[in-house]
């Protein structure tokens, strides 16, 4: 949760919407930071302030007046991975930890949220979720016979009873999660990025059965600052039998 991570009111540092771009000045050169909240006098939420806000404004001008009001907040009790997906999809750096009546209570940043999901995926108590243990099928294939690294990792994976429908193929479900899971090993391969999974569209060419060993190959198809794009194909015996293309935010580097 954000309580665990975010940074207290007493060591945040903040403006009043009544300071001047010359308090702003003197507060980025003490803190090297650029990215403040503004409060009012009762320490209620007012806005954000910004280098891009103050260039080539006087320093007289009263920070009311140029900073970003009604910034984006989180409460204490949202989850850290709700937080990142805001932070990514909005670009932003920093965002205000507020109360219900939007008394400003700390601050978190994305190096914050960065090293929290990373602390999670490696807290072994946390483990044996479903997705954990379909994770955990999953082998990478990074390198050819003769040991030499390939440029497209693949993966194999082989169907367990626990996995079937009652027709005893692969459920759908079990099939996204794996894609969804190969998606992210092939960008931490290639890329050493995170990623959130966006969107994926998902087709079942053939029937999977019980038992059935997958030969997994992924291709990043695109890849930008903050989003990417994968085709995933899925084949038994060199006969293809699902095929996937995924939509990615991916996460900064950390």
């Amino acid at each position: 949760l954000v309580s665990d991570i975010y940074m207290s009111a007493e060591k945040t540092h903040y403006l009043l919407q009544t300071d001047t771009i010359a308090d702003y000045q003197k507060l980025s050169e003490e803190t090297h930071h650029s990215r403040f909240p503004v409060v009012n006098r009762h320490m209620r939420l007012m806005g954000i302030i910004t280098a891009k806000d103050v260039l080539g404004k006087a320093d007289t001008q009263v920070i009311e007046r140029v900073m970003t009001k009604d910034p984006i907040s989180v409460k204490k009790t949202m989850s850290v991975a709700s937080v990142s997906h805001q932070m990514i999809w909005d670009g932003l750096e920093v965002m205000p930890v507020v109360s219900d009546d939007l008394t400003l209570e700390g601050l978190i940043t994305r190096q914050d949220v960065m090293k929290a999901m990373q602390l999670v995926q490696r807290q072994p108590q946390i483990a044996d979720t479903i997705s954990d243990q379909i994770s955990g099928g999953i082998q990478t294939i990074d390198r050819d016979r003769d040991g030499n690294l390939l440029a497209n990792p693949k993966f194999k994976f082989v169907v367990t009873p626990q996995m079937v429908n009652g027709v005893g193929t692969i459920s759908f479900g079990v099939l996204s999660e794996i894609l969804s899971d190969v998606a992210q090993k092939t960008m931490v391969l290639n890329q050493r990025r995170n990623i959130m999974i966006e969107q994926m569209s998902l087709h079942y060419l053939r029937l999977i059965q019980l038992e059935s060993e997958l030969d997994i190959r992924p291709r990043v198809l695109e890849i930008g600052r903050r989003s990417a794009k994968l085709d995933i194909e899925v084949y038994i015996e060199n006969t293809i039998v699902s095929k996937a293309i995924v939509v990615c935010q991916v996460m900064e580097r950390s």
